[in-house]
């Protein structure tokens, strides 16, 4: 079939072929009227839809506004060297096949027109058969390799689109790793904390005498904290803290006693509210906490807390050591707990020492009553 297209019908305006056709496209510039009706006829005969183009800028429109599949020029449309055809032949990056009936064909004839990238070179004494079937595999041609690429640009989307599910993939996988990594270090810091829990309590339960509660508490705590100095301060009923217990880890022998008396004169007090253990690693946080009493503790890092019961302080105990060594944020919950523990075994001491008596005349630990001497547990 025969179909003549005006050059003003390829401007961008106008509908391009439909790309669902039932045969290929070809585009027939032929001078020739004779040799145009011949190639129409061959190519029609056999399934071939024809779109004439007058020259070979016309075909070039062609290739860019329409769907083709070939364009099949004659030696006067081709050009000298076959220029024309190599225009036609570069017009589009679609996959259009160029195929030229020559009358003259030579050696260097065939060399130009490939080089001008022109795929067939059909002589002009052809049969009908032969002219059709080659312009038609030339189309084949052209269809399968311009369905390659868009199958090969369909297959890159489909991977650009998997690259990235991927990647995202991977991040959730990664923080899901993340998160069962945190979930599982909580869960061994919690098993821990109940295996302190039992560890504690079992020794703390059967010391009913508060010297022996005090060295078995402070002997448990080192072995949490590692190597430190530490001091228990017990409270009277007259507001002041004396000394209950202490180690002795890098103190001066002579100092010692100085340095706990000060302690317990100035930084007990200041911290017998505090229920749960601080860390004090700067001076300027020591200053903050503890006022004048930062200046006994200058370059040492602090754990400090308070044992309470039931609105009242029982003891308050201080752990320090130099900064070079400091303790670390990690450390506080185990201390937390053994300070609960603590509390709870010092309130149920001063119950069983003081049961056959009122409540309001139990008084507190560090009364003189009690016959608490220092214990001091250095090496």
């Amino acid at each position: 079939m025969e179909r003549r297209i005006a050059r003003k019908d390829t401007q961008p305006h106008a509908p391009r072929p439909s790309p669902r056709r039932e045969g290929p496209v070809i585009v027939v510039v032929f001078e020739d009227p004779s040799e145009r009706r011949r190639a129409l006829e061959a190519l029609s005969s056999r399934g071939a839809s024809c779109l004439l183009a007058d020259d070979a800028a016309h075909a070039v429109s062609l290739v860019r506004s329409a769907r083709v599949d070939a364009v099949l020029l004659d030696d006067a449309s081709s050009g000298p060297s076959f220029e024309h055809a190599g225009a036609v032949a570069g017009s589009s990056s679609r996959g259009v096949e160029t195929v030229v009936l020559t009358r003259g064909s030579t050696m260097e004839g065939a060399v130009a027109a490939m080089r001008a990238g022109v795929r067939d070179l059909i002589r002009a004494d052809a049969t009908d058969r032969e002219l059709a079937s080659r312009v038609l595999a030339a189309a084949r041609r052209a269809f399968g390799a311009r369905r390659e690429d868009e199958r090969s640009r369909r297959l890159r989307s489909l991977c650009k689109g998997l690259s990235r599910s991927r990647r995202e993939l991977s991040a959730q996988v990664g923080s899901m790793c993340e998160n069962l990594a945190t979930a599982y270090r909580d869960l061994a810091d919690q098993i821990g904390l109940i295996s302190l829990s039992a560890e504690f309590g079992a020794a703390l339960r059967p010391e009913l005498d508060i010297e022996n509660a005090l060295r078995v508490g402070l002997e448990f705590m080192l072995t949490r904290t590692g190597p430190t100095n530490a001091a228990v301060f017990l409270p009277s009923t007259t507001g002041d803290f004396s000394l209950g217990a202490y180690v002795n880890y890098d103190i001066g022998a002579d100092s010692a006693e100085v340095l706990m008396d000060h302690l317990a004169a100035s930084a007990a007090p200041r911290l017998q509210e505090q229920r749960e253990p601080v860390l004090l690693s700067s001076d300027a946080e020591l200053r903050s906490r503890l006022g004048d009493a930062a200046e006994w503790l200058r370059d040492v890092s602090v754990i400090a807390f308070a044992c309470r019961h039931e609105g009242e302080c029982l003891a308050v105990f201080q752990l320090f050591r130099d900064r070079a060594t400091p303790f670390s944020a990690s450390q506080l919950p185990a201390v937390a707990l053994m300070a609960d523990l603590f509390s709870r075994h010092l309130a149920k001491i001063v119950r069983v020492h003081h049961r056959h008596m009122p409540k309001h005349k139990w008084g507190t630990p560090g009364d003189p009553s009690d016959g608490i001497d220092d214990i001091d547990l250095a090496a």
